[in-house]
């Protein structure tokens, strides 16, 4: 058989290992471009998917800003009828006074007050409310005005209910009406203090 000798054997062994490590290397380096490229590709279509979705915001800025704009204006517009609304409710239900705004508003526009009478309270997590029953006698446009009146009163109030019926004669109504009066419920007062 053949003798060969070490060096020979180590030199073929050293050419075998080389290109075995060459061949390993080069494996390694075309799955690793394989990979890359196909997360290159899957990134740039994402890219161009979120540039295009870009463009079309920025397309649309003009409108966007106008929306934003007036939804802004919307706001500012709620806040301020809120505070106002917020100060035309007191702390307690002050039925008496209120009586004295209704007696007034009535007077102004010839309606005659019949009955009035406090009912039942509603406790509620900011604010509460106190109905109030009220009896009026009157023509017609009175009764209007006089509903016209209870929103420009200082006292924030709302109409629950409203019944008209034929009144003593033809030319006067009598008017049934449930009001609801609204004052911060004393969490509210101890929170504020």
């Amino acid at each position: 058989m053949f003798h060969r000798e070490p060096n020979q054997i180590l030199r073929t062994l050293a050419r075998g290992l080389n290109i075995a490590g060459a061949l390993v290397t080069a494996i390694v380096v075309i799955a690793g471009v394989w990979l890359l490229s196909g997360e290159l590709t899957g990134d740039t279509a994402q890219t161009a998917e979120r540039l295009e979705a870009l463009h079309a915001l920025l397309s649309d800025e003009g409108h966007l800003r106008a929306e934003h704009t007036k939804l802004s204006q919307q706001v500012d517009k709620a806040k301020k009828d809120e505070a106002a609304i917020q100060r035309r409710i007191p702390p307690e239900p002050q039925e008496a006074v209120f009586l004295a705004q209704v007696s007034q508003a009535a007077d102004a526009v010839e309606l005659q007050v019949k009955d009035y009478r406090p009912g039942a309270m509603s406790v509620g997590k900011t604010w509460s409310t106190l109905r109030v029953e009220l009896t009026c006698e009157g023509s017609y446009l009175a009764i209007c005005m006089f509903l016209d009146s209870l929103q420009q009163l200082p006292r924030y109030s709302t109409v629950a209910r409203l019944e008209i019926d034929q009144g003593t004669s033809a030319e006067h109504y009598l008017a049934k009406l449930c009001l609801e009066l609204y004052f911060f419920n004393s969490s509210r007062k101890l929170a504020e203090r």
